[in-house]
């Protein structure tokens, strides 16, 4: 999977950023957003730190090892999405469930299907792959259901968990996401769609 263009073609709306800044003092609250300073909070994305710079109004990956910034429009609006939509009151549900069981389902039709195509063809007959692919952005292989299941911390208190069907003698590969119930609370459907395809690509890239 080669989604560069896509992550790099959006064009975030400035109304994202002055919603997250008059949302400021609330976030200021939250544990696992950090403020280095006045205008700079730090929070995770799988396994990387995000920097979010509200003067520049700027998203970025650091790498300390290389001093290099990672910078892409769908991080960038992920990110935004997931600090318009965390509240301080925000509680995990523990009612796992795929985008069937979302309130929102009847907008992953057509162009906004969620596909696997490029994971299943890279992991489809080799689920120990995807498994090291997974921990090497901090992915958890857990006990769901009889599938090999892992769970990636997107951002915080927003899990997905990426579910494989391996290739057998009488059956393709498949692939499935589930989330808790509770990311409707953050995300809108475009929203999740649009976190779906970030990680997928995450997952993809993992070496």
């Amino acid at each position: 999977m080669n989604n560069n263009n896509f992550e790099n073609s959006l064009n975030v709306s400035k109304d994202f950023w002055d919603t997250v800044i008059i949302k400021k003092t609330e976030l200021f609250g939250l544990p696992y957003i950090k403020w280095p300073d006045d205008s700079t909070m730090v929070l995770k994305f799988l396994d990387k730190n995000i920097y979010v710079c509200l003067e520049q109004q700027t998203v970025f990956i650091k790498d300390e090892e290389k001093c290099t910034e990672e910078r892409n429009s769908l991080l960038e609006l992920c990110t935004l999405l997931y600090l318009t939509g965390i509240k301080e009151d925000f509680f995990m549900t523990g009612n796992i469930v795929n985008y069937h069981g979302l309130s929102s389902a009847h907008f992953f039709r057509g162009p906004h299907e969620i596909r696997f195509d490029s994971l299943i063809t890279k992991y489809g007959k080799n689920p120990e792959e995807f498994i090291n692919a997974a921990k090497k952005i901090e992915g958890q292989n857990i006990i769901l259901s009889e599938e090999q299941t892992l769970r990636f911390i997107s951002f915080p208190n927003v899990p997905l968990y990426y579910m494989l069907w391996a290739e057998d003698n009488e059956f393709p590969a498949r692939m499935n996401v589930m989330f808790d119930s509770s990311i409707e609370k953050i995300f809108a459907a475009d929203g999740i769609w649009a976190l779906v395809n970030l990680v997928s690509g995450r997952i993809y890239g993992a070496e």
